[in-house]
């Protein structure tokens, strides 16, 4: 069969580009349309005879876009096609107002028709009729057909043929189309314009699809294109100045206004590498200026910006840039840069400059354009600019779905401010020109800054707090330990503390020390200094002594309040002591009356010290008029009265000043934690619930901390959580909102200077997933984000954040230069004196008056002379799924080597590598922006005060040391699962059982994540000083061993508490059976019998296989369960891709999996095989249940969600207790569990329990059966076992002895196979539901006959009392930690705790239904005789395990 053919042209270079444009978005979008007006006598007939002629003249006009199959570009087909006059409106009838309406809506219809490209119905056309004399004819185009000089050209075909049918005239052959697409495609293939695509290919456009402007909307990558435009107006005068300036520079009108157009994007964007496209018309040759036919393309111009260039200066770059891309216009294609490294699709930012339209006339009939639209490029924004002989038009082309139309209109502003800017200064800096119209500096300067509240200007802060007094004397103050005081009392004693220090002389601007611990004494101390009229200086006895001797320097305080103990751990100093605690009972004998107030509002309250970046502290002096307004602040803007707040911080530092003096001046209680319980997350927990705090002030990541450990109850109390301190990520307020939906949070933000805090938002969990603003100026307070100029900078631009008003300090203690530095003079403020404070803060105002926190000032790097913002790296990576935290800064290892290296913290279950990550950012960046290097740590170094220590990374070089010592692997399941807890919270990839927890880095908040992850694997209260006393693994499961006996022997369960299921846990739909089911949750596929089962559910169904893994990453579960599979002998390629490893954990809430993919597993899955569970036999219940029971009620819960699912769940015969006085009982499959006959054994507990809970289930409507299997042995077959297994080892253990105890140990025991056959082929009938499966053999294993047959082997093995033989257990296990049998020796205690079990009677159990399930299959149990123990002991000394010597 012939193949099809097509014979056509190529598209040109413009098309073909093109043509990719419009297989992502809507393909009318990408038109050439316009209106022309025609005014005359003119003839509708011979205006139809001139549309055809022209149609008939030039071909594009009947071209159309044809595709074989497998073709993806298509090529150009000339066809003959007959025009019409598809449309006419008749609008005469209608006044001006009414038909300028009408025509909107008639040319906006008709801008939404498609084109039919196939067809080569190019021309679209329609006529309106305004009178007899005046009509608009609409012509559109496909861009791909015609760009806007076509429409100019197509006009004047018109008037021309229009003209020659009047006259009877023919006008000249004209160029077509295809000929010039052919001549273009021959130019960029001919070796002659080699160095014209190199010119391309060597600009740097590599950062330019992440160029970005502040008011663009983010995360729509693939979005469909939608462009709209507002227009300007650039009035006659203004339009005189650019001609007299481009006159003066020798150059044009257009290049003036491209200049202007860059330097706006280079202040809005802040990037000093501008790369915008310029819209050229591709008719650079004379032959070419007629033609129609997408000629036009947009050429990347590039400049590079600075601050001190002046405008004359770039606008001679321009100018000489425009030459050369001229030069080489004909050589660009976005084919040869996408098959460069480049990789782009368009340009960012685009200009058009076109000159008036022309006017012809024919006769009486005049032609002109009234408008015209063209889109030929997506562009997410694009300056038109059309000059006419009075004015200059401006047209903002925008992507609607990147920009809201008010957000262009402040472009459009700023953009008319600039010109005039320019045009009164065109030599001044472009850093320096005005680009903010008088609307929006009145909304930076005043509108976003309307604060004005009144406050008591006129009192101290101690006076609000005597008021506060007066109105609720007897409530609880104050509260430490067990320790309170009412209101009342803390007044009086802060009274006579305030009269003895008056004594002293202490009273206005005398500086009072204070250096206490936590306690009642630190208020009395620090309300006693301020009622006596003096500051307070805090003094934290916990400093080192070297920076407690600089403060004590720097204040020369007169008088220094501590407590005794504290005394030898001071410095030398000048003061006078006075012991607050010894030394009351002198203070006691003064008078309780509030003492008369020496200080009025502008005197100091307080001095508290700040780092510096000298490395010396600066002590921050604040007076009372700013304590109270930053007090008062807080009890207008929050609206929940304050009950009882938890004081975190230390009071040296000024949070503790919000705490205290909020709290105290509104009546509640504050509580003091104990030292050093502000570092344990568990101990804060208590404190909140006991307590029932209702205002929490702390740092983000403490928060998270609480968030993480507390139970949701525990928190109910909190109306109110305050973050500050460091930046408040997006997923803490989206886990408050999950957690804590009734309480508020906030975010605060404000340095020491500005007492304390200068703005405040309430997070709302609709901001998740973005950067959490810090909110609006509080009440007096202003902000200003400015330049370098101290200029506002645009909304969404960033600057330094300053700060004004009445939080504003006098300054730092005996610091002028550095005080004159950052108290700076206001410059926006008409009243003598006002100050603004400059932060050192980067920040930038959104457009509803919010403000973004950026970060520091000096965390902006300049880079090979690029100004880079290192938080929008940091912010990239953070956004990488996988990664747990990125920190970015620049180093100088080698002197004049700057280079940006990342370092990132992957999450614990994360297989990222650096070089995804620099892949990922190469993607994201500019080159100049991507780190040279990426170096993973498993945590960020922090400083004191919980912030990240930047100085502290490591150089990329830096090899990490190996741990110290020799390393030794665990050795039992609790060393193993301590072992992955120490290194998720030390974030170290390898730990031993003999490393210590503080040599590895451990530190105290971590003791607390470590202690709260022990509890949740082990469901065990570790204390502190259990780790403190063993700081390793191995003295910390020696605890957990310690524990687990004693709750062994004392266990109590409340059995009704434990056997509740969840009452939200109930099916969405009727469960039913499901014959064939094409998707299978295995749980436990990587133990023993789920390898077996997993081989039975591939072999006897042909489903998707999902197992349930705990392991790290997905990549090594596939690889991990099939060399399980190998080892057993199972393994079968053509089951690969049937397996399905979801990682998660049975001990967490949704099995571990995020809420997204649980829902998605709930939709897929038909059945459920749930095997998996902790099996050890000595862990008491409370360790095993988080997976045996709460595994099972997460099972149930996933059952029961979207659809019902069949649960089948292998349990164990351990379940029904197996203590029997004498003689024989049966137990029935039937049968009921008795909570009488509770099994002893903790894994026996959970299974009964769990058992439980799958009754409910099953009530509730959830399909289920329970398979209980008796001690699993090997395969009947190749005899492989579970090498883990009890009667294994004791057989391998009796052959080590040489000898076995004197007692009688008997088992039931199963060969895997069979049970493993048998589940699958039970689960398989629809009468299984509902019943329980004893999966026992009928006949028990004696110790006798396992001893015979080993002696038939040829090994002698002698019979003793158990005592020698337990003592010769424990003498080969105590020679070897790591000895193989040293399991063993918990099953075989000392004699008095052995008990006689000789004279007991023992279980038989019913298996019916088992039997009738299996009746006419080959499913049998094997007998247990010499065959089946000959196959077992066979494989064992076949693998080496009869004849290992320890």
């Amino acid at each position: 069969m012939q193949a099809a053919t097509i014979e056509g042209f190529r598209l040109s270079p413009q098309q073909e580009h093109l043509w990719s444009l419009q297989q992502f978005d809507n393909q009318s979008i990408y038109r050439s349309d316009c209106i022309i007006s025609i005014t005359g006598d003119v003839d509708i007939n011979r205006l139809k005879l001139a549309l055809q002629d022209v149609v008939n003249d030039h071909e594009i006009l009947r071209t159309c876009f044809r595709c074989l199959p497998g073709m993806t570009i298509p090529v150009q087909v000339v066809i003959n096609n007959k025009i019409i006059l598809e449309k006419t409106y008749n609008l005469s009838d209608l006044n001006d107002e009414e038909q300028d309406t009408k025509v909107k809506a008639i040319v906006q219809n008709l801008r939404c028709l498609p084109f039919d490209l196939e067809k080569g119905l190019n021309l679209q056309t329609a006529l309106i009729t305004l009178s007899l004399d005046q009509h608009l004819l609409y012509l559109s185009l496909p861009a791909i057909c015609g760009d806007s000089i076509t429409l100019h050209n197509l006009m004047g075909e018109i008037a021309s043929a229009y003209s020659g049918n009047l006259n009877g005239e023919l006008s000249e052959e004209p160029l077509q189309y295809a000929d010039f697409s052919e001549w273009q495609n021959q130019i960029l293939e001919a070796e002659e314009t080699e160095i014209g695509r190199k010119y391309w290919l060597q600009q740097n456009l590599a950062n330019i699809d992440n160029l970005k402007l502040p008011y663009e909307i983010d995360g729509l990558n693939k979005h469909q294109f939608e462009p709209k435009a507002i227009n300007s107006l650039i009035e006659a005068d203004l339009v005189q100045k650019i001609a007299i300036i481009a006159k003066k520079y020798n150059t044009s009108s257009s290049i003036f206004l491209l200049t202007c157009w860059q330097i706006l994007l280079w202040r809005l964007l802040e990037q000093s590498e501008i790369v915008i496209g310029v819209g050229v018309d591709g008719r650079k040759y004379d032959e070419l200026k007629g033609a129609l036919g997408l000629f036009a393309k947009y050429l990347p111009i590039q400049s590079h910006l600075e601050d001190n260039l002046s405008f004359n200066q770039v606008l001679q770059q321009v100018n000489e840039s425009l030459e050369e891309i001229n030069k080489w216009q004909e050589c660009f294609s976005w084919e040869s840069i996408n098959d460069s490294d480049t990789k782009l699709t368009t340009l960012p930012f685009g200009f058009d400059f076109k000159q008036e339209s022309p006017v012809y006339y024919v006769g009486d009939v005049k032609f002109s354009i009234e408008s015209q639209y063209s889109c030929i490029e997506r562009l997410k924004i694009k300056l038109y600019c059309q000059q006419s002989t009075e004015d200059l038009k401006l047209e903002f082309h925008y992507d609607s779905n990147l920009f809201n139309s008010k957000n262009i209109q402040l472009i459009a502003e700023s953009f008319h401010q600039l010109i005039i800017s320019v045009a009164n200064k065109p030599y001044e800096v472009i850093s320096k020109l005005n680009i903010l119209s008088d609307r929006t500096l009145y909304q930076l300067l005043f509108q976003f800054n309307q604060t004005d509240a009144n406050y008591p200007k006129d009192k101290g802060i101690h006076q609000l707090f005597t008021e506060q007094v007066a109105c609720t004397p007897n409530n609880i103050a104050v509260a430490f330990n067990n320790q309170q005081l009412t209101y009342g009392e803390l007044n009086a004693r802060a009274n006579q503390l305030a009269h003895y220090l008056q004594r002293l002389g202490v009273g206005a601007e005398v500086l009072v020390g204070i250096c206490v611990e936590r306690s009642l004494e630190m208020l009395i101390g620090i309300l006693g200094i301020l009622k006596a009229g003096g500051a307070y200086v805090p003094l934290d006895p916990h400093y080192p002594q070297e920076r407690l001797a600089f403060m004590l320097e720097d204040t020369q305080v007169s008088v220094l309040l501590t407590q005794q103990h504290l005394l030898e751990s001071l410095p030398n100093h000048n003061a006078q002591i006075i012991c607050i605690d010894t030394d009351w009972e002198t203070i006691a004998q003064e008078n309780q009356e509030n003492p008369l107030s020496t200080a009025s509002p502008e005197n100091l309250a307080y001095i508290i010290y700040t780092s510096g970046s000298t490395g010396k502290p600066k002590g921050v002096a604040i007076a009372h008029r700013n304590l109270v307004h930053s007090t008062t602040a807080r009890l207008t803007y929050y609206q929940e009265p304050i009950t009882s707040f938890l004081l975190l911080s230390s009071f040296a530092f000024d949070s503790s000043v919000a705490g205290m003096f909020w709290t105290l001046c509104s009546g509640g209680t504050l509580h003091l934690p104990a030292e050093g319980v502000q570092r344990e997350v568990l101990k804060l927990i208590e404190l909140i619930s006991q307590n029932r705090i209702s205002h929490l002030l702390s740092l983000p990541s403490v928060y998270g901390l609480i968030l993480q450990q507390a139970q949701p109850q525990q928190l109910n109390s909190l109306r109110a959580v305050i973050v500050a301190g460091e930046a408040c990520p997006p997923e803490l307020v989206e886990n408050h909102s999950q957690l804590q939906p009734d309480t508020s949070l906030f975010n605060e933000y404000g340095p020491t200077e500005a007492t304390v805090w200068s703005s405040v938002y309430h997070c709302q969990s609709l901001e998740t997933g973005k950067q959490i603003s810090i909110g609006c100026p509080i009440s007096n307070t202003q902000i200003y984000i400015l330049d370098s100029h101290l200029h506002p900078v645009p909304v969404g631009v960033t600057g330094e954040i300053y700060i004004s008003g009445e939080g504003i300090a006098r300054g730092y203690l005996n610091r002028p230069a550095i005080t004159s530095e950052k108290f700076i003079p206001h410059p926006f403020s008409q009243q003598p004196g006002m100050r603004m404070y400059k932060t050192g803060d980067l920040g930038r105002y959104l457009s509803n008056g919010n403000i973004e926190f950026l970060g520091r000032i000096d965390n902006q790097v300049k880079i090979r002379g690029f100004r880079i913002e290192l938080g929008e790296i940091e912010a990239l990576l953070n956004q990488y799924p996988g990664v747990q935290a990125a920190v970015v800064i620049a180093r100088e290892d080698v002197p004049g080597n700057k280079r940006l290296v990342a370092y990132v913290v992957p999450d614990s279950k994360s297989a990222t590598t650096a070089n995804q990550l620099r892949d990922y950012l190469q993607d994201k960046l500019p080159e100049f922006m991507v780190p040279s290097a990426v170096v993973l740590l498993k945590e960020l170094p922090v400083s004191p005060n919980g912030k990240i220590d930047r100085k502290a990374l490591p150089a990329p070089e830096q090899i990490r040391a190996e741990l110290r010592g020799e390393f030794v692997c665990p050795r039992t399941t609790v060393e193993e699962r301590l072992t992955q807890i120490w290194a998720e919270v030390l974030k170290v990839e390898k730990v031993s059982i003999y490393d210590n927890f503080f040599e590895l880095g451990g530190h105290s908040l971590l003791t607390t994540q470590l202690l709260a992850k022990v509890k949740e694997a082990f469901n065990l209260d570790i204390s502190l000083r259990n780790l403190l006393e063993k700081p390793t693994v191995a003295g910390l499961a020696e605890n957990i061993e310690r524990v687990c006996q004693t709750a062994v022997q004392c266990s109590t369960l409340d059995i009704k508490t434990e056997t509740v299921l969840d009452q939200t846990i109930y099916p969405q739909t009727f469960g039913k059976f499901i014959p064939e089911p094409k998707a299978i949750l295995l749980t436990g596929a990587s133990g023993f019998l789920g390898a077996f089962l997993l081989a039975e559910l591939l072999q006897q169904t042909t489903a998707d296989i999902y197992c349930l893994v705990r392991y790290t990453n997905l990549d090594d579960s596939h690889t991990k369960l099939q060399n399980i599979l190998k080892s057993y002998g199972l393994w079968q390629e053509i089951w690969s891709s049937r397996i399905i490893p979801i990682v998660g954990d049975l001990a967490k809430p949704l099995l571990g999996v995020e809420t997204e993919k649980f829902q998605q597993l709930a939709s897929i899955i038909d059945v459920i095989y749930h095997n998996g569970a902790w099996v050890h036999h000595l862990y008491p219940y409370s360790i095993l249940k988080p997976t045996n029971v709460l595994g099972t009620q997460e099972i149930l819960r996933l059952a029961s969600q979207i659809k019902t699912k069949p649960v089948h769940f292998i349990s164990s015969s351990g379940v029904v207790a197996a203590r029997v006085e004498s003689g024989v009982k049966l137990v029935h499959e039937q049968d009921i569990l008795n909570e009488n006959e509770f099994p002893s054994n903790g894994y026996c507990q959970t299974k009964w329990v769990a058992e439980k809970l799958l009754q409910t289930a099953a009530e509730r409507g959830i399909p289920i059966s329970i398979y209980r299997p008796s001690r699993i042995s090997g395969h009947s077959q190749t005899g492989v076992f579970n090498s883990n297994d009890f009667l294994y080892k004791l057989i391998i253990g009796c052959v080590q002895l040489g000898s076995t105890p004197d007692i009688d140990i008997r088992d039931n025991i199963v060969p895997v196979d069979y049970v493993s056959k048998a589940i699958v082929h039970l689960s398989k009938q629809e009468e299984s539901l509902g019943k329980t499966f004893h999966l026992v053999h009928t006949q028990t294993l004696h110790t006798n006959t396992l001893i015979d047959h080993i002696r038939s082997l040829g090994y002698v093995i002698e019979q003793i009392s158990y005592d020698q033989w337990r003592a010769k257990l424990l003498q080969l296990t105590q020679s070897s930690l790591e000895h193989p049998l040293s399991s063993l020796v918990p099953f075989f205690p000392a004699r008095q705790a052995q008990e006689d079990n000789s004279d007991l009677g023992f279980l038989k159990f019913d298996h019916k239904n088992v039997i009738n399930g299996l009746v006419n299959t080959s499913i049998n149990c094997p007998p247990i005789d010499e065959k089946l123990l000959g196959i077992y002991f066979s494989y064992l000394i076949e693998q080496g395990f009869m004849n290992i010597k320890f």
